[in-house]
């Protein structure tokens, strides 16, 4: 691999990569919200089993699997508040240069 750096110490190669920082974003963003959904899945299978259950206890048990995947969501929640794009309900195409 033979790639000629410039002044700035850039690689020529890297500087050619039709990568923005948007579509990182972007991309980083789409991947925690599926993240997100995959964490949900075991906490909606288990309140809708328990959500069934006639038992005494059923009303606590929900609301602690309630507050249990609302613990595990939350940093998932954070970090896609911080990937997601200020302007994203309005924009469907990248930003202009």
């Amino acid at each position: 691999m033979d790639a000629k750096v410039t002044e700035a110490g850039e690689s020529a190669s890297i500087r050619s990569w039709p990568i923005s920082l948007y579509s990182l974003r972007r991309a980083l963003h789409e991947e925690l919200e599926y993240v997100d959904t995959l964490a949900s899945i075991p906490f909606r299978v288990l309140d809708r089993q328990v959500h069934r259950s006639e038992a005494a206890w059923q009303p606590e048990a929900e609301d602690a699997i309630r507050a249990v995947e609302g613990i595990v969501r939350l940093p998932i929640k954070i970090l896609v508040g911080l990937t997601e794009d200020s302007n994203s309900a309005r924009r469907t195409t990248p930003p202009e240069k």
